[in-house]
C-alpha cells in the first residue's frame, strides 16, 4: 500500500493521467496536487479556486494539461486549465462560468477534446472543446449545451466504446434527475451513418490492461491499449466466468416475536 501526505483537509476528487503514472487531486485545502502514487510523493501544486464549496481536478487526456473546476471569489463558477510541466506556475487561462450555486462534475471525452460540464441542481450541460495548439486565452472554446427543465441530481458516462456508432454517438451521459435515470446521447451530425466515420471515431480505450499489476508496481508506464470500433466494439474480456458457491447449513430457530416485543415494552416503561 502506497501513502501520500499533502492535502490539509478532504480530498474532493481524483484522476489518473493518460500513461497510469500520476494522479491529480483537488481538496478542499483549495489545492491541486499532482502526485506519484508509486513514490509516494507530492510532485507539485497550485492553488485551485478559493471558494469554500466543492471542486473538481481531472487530466486532459493524451495531453499534458489538468483542467480543474469549482468556486472563485463572489461564489461564481470558473474553471482553470494547467500545464502538468509547470503546475507551480499558475493557470493557464481561467474563466467565469456563471453565478450558480452547485458543484459541477466535469466529464472529459479525450477521444474528441471535448469537456462536459454538469452542474448538480442545473438543467443544462454545457460542453467546451480543448484547442491544445491555440494560445493559452483561446484554448478552452464553448461548443454548445444540453438544456433541460429537470433539475441534474448526479451524473455519469460512458467510456466512447460503448456509444453507438451507428448514430455517431460520441459520449453518452447518464443524468439522474427526481429519482429518475435519463440516458443523454451527444451525437455528431452526418447525413447518412451508413459508413464507419473514422474522423469521429480513432482508435480509442479498450477493457484490455495495457500492465499487469507487477508490471505497475515495477515502474513500468503505458499507454491504454486501442481497438477500432468499425464493425462495433468487442470485449477482450473471458465470455466464461466460473462461480463456487458455498452455502453455509444453520440450524432453524423458532423465535416468539410477540413475547419479545412485550418485552421490550417492559423493559422501555
Amino acid at each position: 500500500m502506497y501513502k501520500v501526505g499533502g492535502p490539509t483537509n478532504i480530498i474532493q476528487s481524483i484522476d489518473w493521467n493518460y500513461d497510469g503514472s500520476l494522479i491529480c487531486s483537488n481538496a478542499k485545502d483549495k489545492f491541486v496536487r499532482l502526485i506519484d502514487p508509486r513514490a509516494s510523493k507530492e510532485i507539485a501544486q497550485a492553488e485551485s479556486h478559493v471558494g469554500v464549496k466543492g471542486g473538481r481536478a481531472l487530466f486532459m487526456g493524451k495531453h499534458p494539461l489538468v483542467a480543474t473546476i469549482g468556486f472563485g471569489k463572489g461564489a461564481s463558477r470558473e474553471y482553470k486549465l494547467f500545464d502538468v510541466r509547470k503546475l507551480d506556475s499558475g493557470p493557464l487561462c481561467q474563466s467565469n462560468i456563471d453565478n450558480a450555486a452547485g458543484v459541477i462534475m466535469p466529464f472529459y471525452d479525450e477521444d474528441s477534446d471535448l469537456l462536459f460540464c454538469a452542474g448538480k441542481g442545473d438543467g443544462a450541460i454545457r460542453y467546451y472543446e480543448i484547442l491544445t495548439e491555440e494560445e493559452p486565452s483561446k484554448m478552452v472554446s464553448q461548443c454548445g449545451s444540453f438544456s433541460s427543465n429537470n433539475p441534474t441530481a448526479a451524473a455519469c458516462c460512458l467510456p466512447r466504446r460503448n456509444c453507438d456508432i451507428t448514430q455517431t454517438e460520441i459520449i453518452r451521459i447518464y443524468k439522474f434527475s427526481k429519482g429518475i435515470c435519463y440516458p443523454l446521447q451527444f451525437c455528431v451530425p452526418r447525413r447518412s451513418a451508413e459508413l464507419f466515420a473514422e474522423d469521429i471515431y480513432p482508435p480509442c480505450r479498450g477493457d484490455e490492461p495495457a500492465l499487469t499489476k507487477e508490471e505497475w508496481f515495477s515502474g513500468k508506464n503505458t499507454t491504454p491499449k486501442l481497438v477500432s470500433l468499425d464493425g462495433g466494439f468487442v470485449s477482450a474480456a473471458p465470455t466464461e466466468t466460473t462461480f463456487q458457491i458455498q452455502t453455509a447449513s444453520t440450524a432453524a430457530v423458532e423465535i416468539d416475536y410477540k413475547a419479545r416485543c412485550e418485552d421490550l415494552e417492559k423493559k422501555s416503561r
